[in-house]
C-alpha cells in the first residue's frame, strides 16, 4: 500500500482519500470498479460519508453505478418519478419514519412500512394523517372542490394493513392522495378565466386519472413483487446489522 494511505483508517475513509488525492481519472475507473460490486444500501452509505464521495456517486454520470448495485440485490427499476438514488433510499432507508423523522422503538415497525404510492416510508401514525378514511376529509382538510376532487388520483388501501382497529371494530379503507398533488390541482383550476376551460381541463385531467387507475391495475403484480423483494432485502441488511 502506498505510504500516503498507510495512516488512513477504515474503509470510507480510504475510499474518500483515494478520490480526493489519486489522479482523478485513475481513481475514478477504480472507484468505480469497487462501486460496480456493492448494493444500493452500500452506496447510499458512501455518498453519507464524505462530501466528496457524495459528490462522486450523485452525478448524473455515476447512474449506471446504481443500475448496476440495483441489479446485485435483483431489484426491478425504479418508478418514472424517482432516480436510482431516491429509490435506493425508500427500499433501504428505514431508520426512521420519512414523514415525522421519529426513530422505531425496539423491536417496532415504525418507519419500516413503505408506502409506494406516498413515495416514503411511514409510522403507522403518519400514515393516518397522510391518508384519509373518506374522500370528504380529504376535500375539507386540504379545501378541494368537489369537481376537482373527483380527477385527482388516489389510491385505496386497506386500513387493516397499517392502521390501528377503530372502535366499532372494523377497519375503514383509507385513500391515499398526495397533499401536494390535490393542492397543485387547485391552484390549476383557480387559475383558469373560463368555463370553457374548466371544463377542458376537467376532461383532460380525468382522462390522466383513467389511465393512472389502468396502469396500477396493469402493474399490480409487479407492485406486489417489489413490496416483497424490497421487504426480503432489507429484512437480509438488517439481519447482518447493515441497515442504513
Amino acid at each position: 500500500m502506498p505510504a500516503e494511505f498507510r495512516k488512513v483508517k477504515g474503509k470510507f475513509g480510504l475510499l474518500e482519500k483515494f478520490a480526493k488525492d489519486a489522479p482523478f481519472l485513475r481513481a475514478l475507473n477504480y472507484i468505480n470498479q469497487i462501486f460496480m460490486h456493492l448494493e444500493p444500501g452500500d452506496l447510499l452509505q458512501l455518498a453519507r460519508s464524505s462530501r466528496n464521495l457524495r459528490n462522486v456517486l450523485l452525478r448524473k454520470s455515476s447512474e449506471s453505478i446504481w443500475r448496476i448495485a440495483r441489479s446485485n440485490v435483483g431489484l426491478p427499476p425504479p418508478p418514472d418519478d424517482l432516480s436510482e438514488p431516491q429509490y435506493a433510499h425508500l427500499v433501504f432507508f428505514n431508520a426512521y419514519c420519512h414523514n415525522c423523522l421519529g426513530k422505531p422503538r425496539p423491536h417496532s415497525h415504525r418507519g419500516r412500512r413503505v408506502f409506494w404510492v406516498l413515495r416514503m416510508r411511514c409510522c403507522k401514525t403518519c400514515a393516518s394523517k397522510l391518508c384519509s378514511p373518506t374522500l370528504d376529509k380529504a376535500k375539507k382538510s386540504l379545501k378541494i372542490d368537489d369537481l376537482v376532487a373527483n380527477v385527482i388520483p388516489c389510491e385505496e388501501i386497506p386500513g387493516g394493513e397499517f392502521l390501528k382497529l377503530p372502535r366499532d371494530l372494523h377497519y375503514n379503507d383509507y385513500y391515499a392522495v398526495e397533499s401536494s398533488t390535490a393542492v397543485t390541482y387547485q391552484a390549476e383550476f383557480n387559475a383558469l378565466e373560463t368555463d370553457e376551460e374548466r371544463v377542458a381541463w376537467l376532461e383532460s385531467m380525468k382522462k390522466a386519472k383513467k389511465h393512472v387507475a389502468r396502469n396500477r391495475e396493469r402493474n399490480g403484480p409487479f407492485v406486489e413483487h417489489l413490496k416483497a423483494l424490497s421487504a426480503a432485502v432489507v429484512a437480509r441488511w438488517t439481519a447482518a446489522g447493515r441497515v442504513c
